[in-house]
């Protein structure tokens, strides 16, 4: 009876230690775990910044879909896509983020500056109007 059990325990080992010994005599096992740790250090590692920025947004939606009143995510989301010149798409997210949470000074600010870049670095009326808002709620809050 023991017998029997020796011979498929030593082949399934023999047939795992196969593998094991192939990758580390070439090397292609501690490349892998190097990339792999690589990647886990950062997620980014090798993009440009229009990749970056895209893929935090398809983050940002897929949190948002598990989470539809997630202000937090909406917030981030608009300014993601202020970053990245959509600013239509930045107003949209910021109008769900107010609708979620309200007003507070740093979402009016968000929403001034995204009027100011979509207006080429111009003040408009509806930005001033939203700065003044964002004051009279936070006073201290840093307009830089």
């Amino acid at each position: 009876m023991k017998k029997s059990l020796f011979i498929p325990a030593s082949m399934t080992l023999v047939a795992l230690l196969i593998p094991l010994l192939g990758y580390s005599l070439y090397g292609q096992y501690s490349e892998s775990a190097q990339y792999s740790q690589q990647e886990r250090m950062d997620p980014f590692a090798g993009m440009d910044i229009e990749q970056i920025q895209d893929r935090v947004i398809t983050e940002l939606q897929q949190r948002i879909r598990q989470a539809p009143n997630d202000g937090d995510a909406w917030f981030m989301l608009g300014q993601r896509y202020l970053n990245s010149n959509e600013f239509n798409n930045a107003l949209i997210a910021f109008d769900r983020t107010e609708k979620i949470r309200g007003q507070d000074a740093e979402l009016l600010t968000a929403k001034a500056a995204t009027l100011y870049y979509q207006a080429g670095q111009r003040m408009t009326p509806q930005a001033r109007i939203w700065l003044n808002d964002a004051l009279t709620l936070d006073p201290n809050i840093s307009l830089r």
